[in-house]
């Protein structure tokens, strides 16, 4: 037996020669499918993701009112006469009344795009939701008219939730 019958005799080669072109990879339904899964988690997730960013714009404005509240407590330990300095973030406007007896509000750059927060001078939170469905709400949870009567204080706006950093 010459070289060349042995080595198209030994069985790796026969199990090389006869394997069919069609063997190897995938079919085209196995492709489908995973295409199919794919799009069905893009379509669950997706939503989630655009989100990430509007909750983000929301609590950039509440760390800005709680800042602004800091921002009052040490130039009146400081200088006796709490101010602040109005200023705005990438979505929201704190109000430029410079004086901290009255409360703080921070309002949504776009209207009704995202809640108006309020820290009244008593330190109550509370916020108006805004109506647009997807992200006036966020931030903005359950009904803060009793702690408000119960603290004695009127918020700076009407009132339907609060808030918590």
């Amino acid at each position: 037996m010459t070289l060349t019958q042995q080595f198209l005799l030994h069985p790796k080669t026969q199990k090389i020669l006869s394997r069919k072109p069609w063997d190897e990879g995938f079919s085209l339904i196995e492709l489908v499918v995973v295409v199919a899964v794919l799009a069905i988690l893009v379509a669950v997730a997706l939503p989630n993701f655009t989100l990430i960013t509007h909750k983000a714009r929301v609590n950039q404005g509440k760390n800005a009112l709680v800042t602004a509240l800091k921002e009052c407590n040490v130039t009146a330990a400081d200088t006796g006469n709490a101010t602040f300095t109005a200023f705005t973030v990438d979505s929201y406007t704190l109000a430029a009344t410079n004086s901290c007896s009255n409360g703080f509000e921070i309002v949504p750059a776009t209207a009704n795009q995202y809640p108006t927060f309020t820290i009244s001078a008593a330190g109550v939170k509370s916020c108006m939701r805004g109506s647009n469905a997807t992200t006036g709400q966020l931030g903005c949870s359950g009904s803060v008219q009793g702690v408000a009567a119960a603290a004695g204080v009127t918020p700076v706006t009407a009132v339907n939730g609060t808030w918590s950093q």
